[in-house]
């Protein structure tokens, strides 16, 4: 009953799909086979039966490969045991075909399609090129790998030392201005600049290819 509360509190914590046409929700990973399971209390535990429904502890911060599920019993005696809990989907995902570097932008020639079990739930990893374009690399990925989101961030639309056009916003009026990126920038980063006509450093949003909306 314990491993059973725990998994299901798991599975509760799953991100769900937008609402289908018929109201339901499903997990974001119903394509995917989950595996959660749950480990066994430590034999040694000399738990009193619980007269209550047992509860489990809401997860914070999303699901995890591996996590601690505090199960409580809430009844005349109470207590509460930590579950580990595992989660595996096995789902089809890309691999990398050859080791890859930081700041590589992986291609069709750099990764395949491969049917593998994985830690986590799939949500967390690249299904489609698709989903990559424009993007590159934050640390090395070596061959056989699983491609995980969290290992890639949008390419620069700014780059340090460019020339770009400043622009100025305010009460339904623009100004704009040319201007010099002091840093690189993402879509809707943050970067330092200067205008080249008055030499003034501020701060902008990278609006698009070297265009910086700067604060008023």
């Amino acid at each position: 009953a314990i491993q059973r509360c725990a998994e299901a509190a798991v599975r509760d914590a799953l991100p769900r799909r937008p609402r289908a046409p018929t109201g339901d929700q499903q997990p974001a990973d119903v394509a995917a086979k989950l595996r959660i399971t749950a480990r066994a209390p430590d034999p040694r535990l000399r738990l009193v039966r619980c007269d209550a429904h047992l509860a489990a502890d809401p997860l914070v911060g999303g699901v995890g490969a591996r996590q601690l599920v505090a199960v409580r019993c809430s009844g005349p005696v109470r207590w509460s045991t930590w579950v580990p809990v595992t989660v595996e989907s096995e789902t089809t995902v890309l691999t990398a075909t050859r080791a890859l570097s930081r700041g590589d932008r992986p291609g069709p020639a750099d990764l395949a399609a491969s049917s593998l079990v994985v830690p986590g739930i799939s949500e967390n990893y690249v299904t489609s090129l698709e989903e990559i374009e424009g993007m590159h690399l934050i640390r090395p990925l070596a061959a056989a790998t699983p491609l995980l989101r969290a290992q890639l961030a949008p390419d620069p639309i700014v780059q340090k030392g460019e020339a770009v056009t400043l622009v100025a916003r305010q009460g339904g009026m623009e100004i704009r201005a040319p201007g010099r990126a002091l840093a690189d920038a993402a879509p809707g980063g943050r970067l330092r600049v200067q205008n080249v006509n008055s030499l003034k450093v501020g701060e902008g949003r990278a609006e698009s290819s070297g265009v910086v909306t700067v604060d008023p």
